[in-house]
This record gives C-alpha cells, sequence and structure tokens, in this order.
C-alpha cells in the first residue's frame, strides 16, 4: 500500500514565516537605525542654522562697520574738502559777477568808441583820525605804514579806450551815468593819440580830408556793489 504526501504547503508557509521575520527584524534594524539618526539629524539641522545666523549676523556687522567708516571717511572728506570748494564756489560766483561787469561797459559803447583797458581797484579807506600832540620826548623815526584798503566799499573801475570822436566819449560817460551797476562816472582824461582814424584822412570825390587823430579817454566809475576780486 503506498501512502502520498504534500508538504508542498508546510514548506511553503514555513517560507513564508520566514520572510515575515526576516521582514520584521529589518524593519526593527531600520526604526533603531532611524532613532539613532533622528537626534544627529537634528543636531546637523541645529547647527547649520546657528552657523547661518552666525554667519548673518558677521556679515550685518561687516556692513555696518564699513558704513560706520565710510561715514566717518565722508565726514573727514567734508571737512577736509570744505575750504576748498568754498573757494570754488565764490570763485564762480565772482567770476560771473565781473563778466556782467565786463558785458555792462561794452553794451554802453557808443559808436566810434572802444575799450583798451580795465582795471579795478579797492576804494581808498577813510583816513584815520590823527593822535593827539604830546609834549613827550620824540621817539625814533617810525616807517609810514601801508594805506590802508577798504574791502567793504565798491570798487573804483577805471575804464581806457580810444574813439574817433569826441562826441563818444561824452556819450559814454553820459551813458555810464545812467546805468544801474556804476556810479559817479567822470572823465578823468583825453587827448589825441598818435593813432590817425583809418577814414580821416584821404581824398574823396575831389575833397582832401586832413588826418584825423583817435582820441585816448581815461573813465572811473564806482561800482554801486562790491565784488571780491578774489575766491
Amino acid at each position: 500500500m503506498r501512502l502520498h504526501t504534500n508538504f508542498i504547503p508546510q514548506r511553503l508557509a514555513r517560507r513564508r514565516r520566514a520572510e515575515r521575520r526576516l521582514r520584521v527584524g529589518l524593519m526593527a534594524l531600520l526604526a533603531a537605525a532611524g532613532l539613532m539618526l533622528v537626534p544627529t539629524v537634528l543636531l546637523l539641522l541645529f547647527s547649520g542654522e546657528r552657523a547661518g545666523l552666525l554667519l548673518d549676523l558677521q556679515r550685518q556687522r561687516k556692513r555696518s562697520l564699513e558704513a560706520v567708516v565710510q561715514s566717518t571717511w565722508w565726514d573727514a572728506e567734508n571737512k577736509r574738502l570744505k575750504g576748498a570748494r568754498d573757494v570754488v564756489v565764490a570763485a564762480h560766483t565772482n567770476i560771473a559777477r565781473w563778466v556782467g561787469v565786463m558785458r555792462e561797459l561794452r553794451d554802453r559803447l557808443p559808436n566810434g568808441a572802444w575799450v583798451t583797458q580795465i582795471s579795478a581797484a579797492p576804494a581808498p579807506a577813510p583816513d584815520a583820525t590823527p593822535a593827539a600832540a604830546t609834549t613827550a620826548t620824540p621817539a625814533a623815526p617810525v616807517e609810514p605804514a601801508p594805506a590802508a584798503v577798504n574791502t567793504t566799499d565798491p570798487q573804483i573801475v577805471t575804464i581806457k579806450g580810444q574813439a574817433t570822436r569826441a562826441e563818444a566819449v561824452g556819450e559814454y560817460l553820459e551813458s555810464l551815468n545812467r546805468t544801474a551797476m556804476f556810479s559817479h562816472a567822470v572823465l578823468v582824461g583825453s587827448h589825441p593819440s598818435d593813432l590817425q582814424s583809418p577814414e580821416a584822412a584821404g581824398n574823396v570825390a575831389g575833397v582832401v580830408r586832413a588826418a584825423r587823430h583817435v582820441i585816448a579817454f581815461e573813465i572811473r566809475v564806482r561800482l554801486k556793489q562790491y565784488i571780491p576780486e578774489g575766491p
């Protein structure tokens, strides 16, 4: 008599149980490894965040220090350059005002007259009151002090020029007295110069013209407002 027994299901069952135990062991191992890695990961994250925070603080401190240094440097540079900047501003302002004076003198010129030289000088300071005489023994002679210069009253402008006719000099003097920029225009002198007017001499249409000398003149005017001659 033969007995037929099938052991396949039993072997499959044992294999399934072994696989289950293996999976459970692997899961337990992974869980244990995960529990061990979590603190490490958290520590790394915390360390990285702290390092980033420290780096940001260091960068902010560096920027703040640079700003402070730059601000201090700018303040020092502004103080150092203030004098030079004031000189440049004053020079540009004074040059513009003197250009206005030159333009006014040019625009007031009548026909037949031209300017050859312009100069400006400070107005003389008022004379000081002389000291009272004393009967003491005379002291050693003292060199006279240089004349004081007045830097508050308007300057005196001297205009030298030439004209082809005497009437042009009078017209120019009258025109300067009417302008709002000058006052007290005075004719210092005028005289025939060695130059001759190109249109004076010659024979035109049978009429002989005698040579006529060009008139040299000098006029002084006072500015109504003081203009510094330098910065």
